[in-house]
C-alpha cells in the first residue's frame, strides 16, 4: 500500500467554505449553494462589513445613515448578493402563483419561508435577510466545532453513530435534533471554551437599574461580566482547561441514574 500523502490547505479559508456551502444547502437551496462566486460572497462579506464598521464609527451618528449608503465594501456586496438572488426569487413567485397549492416540489429551504411569510417584499431585503443570516451562522457559530472534529478525530465515530440512529428512526426532523445529545454536548462544549463569548460579557446600563438584591447601578455604568474564568472554574468543571466533548452529556446522564 503507497504511504499516504498529506496535503497542506489554509485552515480558516477551508473551513467557512465548508460551512458556508452546508448552511446554504438549508438557506437557499440548490443549485446556489453550490455556486462559488456565492460562497466566495458570503465568506467575504463578515470582513466587509467589519471594515465598513471601523470607518463609520468614525462619523457622528447622524452622518452614519447617509455614509452607511456610500460605503463601498458592503454595498458591492449586497448588489452582487441580489444579482444572484433576483432570477431565483422571481421564479420562486412565478411558481407560488401558477402552481398555488399543487406546487410538489416547492424549495424548502430558509429563502422559501421568507417568501412564503410575506414580511419582505423585495429581492433587497430577502437578501439583507439571507446575508445577515450567512454572517451570524458561518463566522460566529459553526467554525470552532469543525476544528475540534478535526483536532479529535476520535469523537467523531460515537458523534456519527448518534446521527444516523436518530436520523434513521424520525428523520430529519425537530425531535431527532432535540435527542441529539452528544452533538448539543459536543457544541456546548466548544462553546464554554471556544465560543465568541468565552473572553467577558460587556454591557452599559442605559438606565438606573436596581437588582433583585438590592444592589444600585446607576446609568451609564459599564458592566462585565468575566466569562473566561467563569468557564475555567474547577469549582464548576472537572478538569475545565481540557476539552471533553461528552462532558454535559454525561452530566445528564448522570443526573437521571
Amino acid at each position: 500500500m503507497p504511504p499516504i500523502a498529506w496535503k497542506s490547505v489554509p485552515a480558516v479559508e477551508t473551513v467557512w467554505e465548508i460551512v458556508c456551502r452546508a448552511s446554504n444547502r438549508v438557506f437557499v437551496g440548490l443549485p446556489l449553494c453550490r455556486d462559488h462566486d456565492w460562497i466566495d460572497l458570503n465568506s467575504r462579506f463578515a470582513v466587509d462589513v467589519a471594515t465598513d464598521a471601523n470607518i463609520l464609527n468614525m462619523f457622528p451618528k447622524f452622518l452614519v445613515p447617509l455614509v452607511s449608503k456610500k460605503l463601498p465594501n458592503t454595498a458591492t456586496g449586497i448588489a452582487h448578493a441580489m444579482k444572484h438572488l433576483n432570477p431565483i426569487v422571481k421564479e420562486r413567485l412565478r411558481c407560488a402563483g401558477e402552481r398555488e397549492d399543487d406546487w410538489s416540489d416547492k424549495p424548502n429551504d430558509i429563502l422559501q419561508w421568507l417568501i412564503d411569510k410575506k414580511q419582505e417584499s423585495s429581492t433587497r431585503q430577502l437578501t439583507l435577510h439571507v446575508l445577515t443570516i450567512n454572517f451570524a451562522l458561518i463566522h460566529v457559530r459553526l467554525s470552532p466545532p469543525l476544528y475540534n472534529l478535526a483536532a479529535y478525530p476520535q469523537y467523531v465515530g460515537p458523534l456519527r453513530e448518534e446521527v444516523d440512529a436518530l436520523i434513521w428512526q424520525h428523520g430529519w426532523t425537530k425531535e431527532a435534533i432535540v435527542l441529539m445529545c452528544k452533538v448539543d454536548s459536543f457544541l456546548a462544549e466548544t462553546q464554554r471554551l471556544e465560543g465568541v463569548l468565552t473572553s467577558s460579557v460587556q454591557r452599559k446600563v442605559v438606565k438606573d437599574l436596581t437588582l433583585s438584591d438590592g444592589t444600585f447601578v446607576p446609568e451609564g455604568t459599564h458592566l462585565c461580566i468575566p466569562t473566561y474564568v467563569f468557564h475555567r472554574d474547577g469549582a464548576v468543571y472537572d478538569n475545565p482547561g481540557v476539552f471533553n466533548p461528552f462532558r454535559f452529556s454525561q452530566l445528564s446522564d448522570d443526573e437521571a441514574q
